[in-house]
């Protein structure tokens, strides 16, 4: 596992057994990061590092079918697994939720707004947890919509939120209209699962 810093690529975690499964990835600001990683097997669990140290295996935390992981800017993360059992690590430290609110426990995307409000992507809708006034917001199509699935989020530079779902791309803009984009150049986009933004602002799908 490697990291872009200072135009060089810096190991951060090395294996010479087999390739390291890697199947979540996020990291803060700071540099301060958490990997999941499924194989090889003496590699199983959750790694977490800071900019100037080595990934360290967390062996308290348990990895049965992971949903979901994102880390804000602060280093605060959440993390979704089954069966509806929501952990957070705030400060270092990592507590479970007693009770799980009803639009976690079909969730399987997080996404952290700048200011600490969660968008949540479930099966049936997108929702937004505000952490300033603890209530949430809800964006749905009519029941049967494939747009309702929601497979990536990106917020891009101008503040508009991007959707990829089943039925093509949903865009959020700032000031709450809502744009969908079922076709590109004539061609129907059907299921999108990636979205990426690069440095010049250009929205890639895939």
């Amino acid at each position: 596992m490697y990291r872009w810093e200072n135009k060089q690529w810096i190991l951060k975690l090395e294996t010479s057994s087999s390739a390291l499964g890697v199947t979540n990835l996020v990291e803060d600001t700071l540099g301060n990061g958490i990997a999941i990683i499924t194989n090889p097997h003496n590699y199983f669990g959750l790694w977490e590092w800071s900019k100037t140290t080595k990934p360290i295996k967390n062996n308290k935390i348990g990895l049965v079918n992971i949903i979901a992981l994102e880390m804000h800017a602060d280093g605060n993360v959440i993390m979704i697994k089954e069966p509806e059992v929501v952990q957070t690590r705030k400060n270092g430290s990592w507590s479970s939720f007693q009770y799980v609110p009803t639009q976690l426990r079909n969730a399987h995307l997080l996404k952290f707004r700048y200011n600490g409000d969660i968008w949540v992507g479930t099966e049936i809708g997108l929702y937004l947890f505000k952490s300033t006034s603890k209530r949430w917001e809800v964006m749905k199509f009519p029941e049967a919509d494939p747009k309702n699935n929601i497979n990536e989020i990106i917020l891009a530079r101008d503040g508009a939120m991007w959707l990829a779902t089943a039925n093509g791309i949903v865009i959020r803009r700032p000031n709450g209209s809502i744009q969908t984009i079922e076709k590109v150049l004539n061609t129907k986009l059907q299921t999108v699962t990636g979205l990426i933004e690069d440095k010049f602002g250009n929205i890639w799908i895939s």
